[in-house]
């Protein structure tokens, strides 16, 4: 110093053994290493650290001194190792890049912290099941899986809403054009006409009158085609997907009406099912057939699957009756 007074020594223990000669040039370095790591600590802590280091040096070359110091000095003097540092994140590392097509089909990428990506694990799992005759591949599974997490949110009694509606999705198509059309007629969108039946099967319907110049007539009160409580009673009845052999909560499913609603199936519990995403799909592009006998859900396979046509039901989701 300027004054000429004598600096005390930073490491006064470590000092003291160099002088003496029981420790050399790279044990001081060890030790000055290890306790600039702990300058959280306070004094005393960091005074025991040294004690510590020190009195191992006399045995131990450098290399086994540096080794002693990062695994029982730092256990013993700083269990909870080096605090956060004051700046945390402001929200966590999340995001999600989508685009869609003019066909309706989207295509997306992204990332998620660990904490929302072990949340999304854990609710792709219990649907990315793969059985033993499943041709489809890991990502045809996972998208699956994805599809029916999106179908359980949106069942979701407490799904938020906007404007204190769920969201409306509205089709410009007469019923009477609806009613006609071909399974292959293609709406603006890319959406089929037969696409457009499914949903309307268990969706926020928004009936309109359209004039002859495209110019709404009138536009009537949105109902739900299936209310909340006539879908609890078929939760209550089906439990899961009524397909046989299909073991989907009913939690991911949509209400089926059996006579089509758009021909005139009344919404009560005698003509609604439950059927997954998949074989909702199924029932309204094939030649599958379904009727309710006793209030359970029969099955008829078309004749290229079944040549008897013998009507099958689901009893993986009920113990077999009768």
């Amino acid at each position: 110093m300027p004054t000429g007074a004598v600096a005390e020594a930073a490491m006064p223990l470590t000092a003291a053994g160099l002088k003496q000669g029981t420790l050399g040039v790279g044990h001081v370095e060890v030790i000055q290493k290890t306790l600039d790591s702990m300058r959280h600590l306070e004094q005393e802590q960091r005074a025991w650290a040294e004690e510590l280091m020190v009195a191992k040096a006399a045995d131990d070359d450098p290399g086994a001194l540096a080794r002693y110091g990062a695994r029982y000095v730092r256990e013993m003097v700083d269990p909870d190792g080096t605090p956060p540092p004051d700046e945390e994140p402001q929200r966590p590392e999340r995001e999600l890049r989508r685009h869609l097509f003019r066909d309706g089909r989207m295509e997306f990428k992204g990332r998620l912290d660990a904490e929302a990506a072990a949340l999304f694990e854990a609710l792709l799992a219990p649907f990315d099941k793969r059985d033993s005759d499943d041709m489809r591949s890991y990502a045809e599974r996972g998208g699956d899986a994805f599809a029916d997490v999106l179908q359980k949110a949106a069942n979701a009694p407490d799904l938020p809403t906007h404007n204190g509606l769920k969201t409306e999705v509205a089709f410009t198509i007469s019923l009477d054009a609806l009613e006609r059309a071909l399974g292959e007629t293609i709406l603006p969108g890319n959406l089929s006409v037969s696409d457009a039946r499914r949903i309307a099967c268990d969706c926020h319907v928004l009936p309109a009158v359209m004039g002859g110049a495209s110019q709404p007539l009138d536009v009537a009160s949105p109902a739900y085609v299936v209310p909340a409580h006539i879908r609890r009673a078929l939760v209550l009845r089906d439990r899961g997907c009524s397909f046989p052999g299909c073991d989907r909560p009913a939690s991911v499913c949509h209400a089926h009406h059996i006579q089509s609603w758009l021909k005139g199936g009344p919404t009560e519990l005698r003509n609604l099912t439950l059927l997954c995403g998949q074989h909702h799909r199924l029932i309204h592009r094939s030649e599958w057939e379904v009727e309710l006998v006793n209030d359970v859900p029969y099955f008829t396979p078309p004749a290229y699957v079944d040549p008897a046509r013998e009507p099958r039901r689901n009893r993986l989701h009920h113990s077999p009756v009768g």
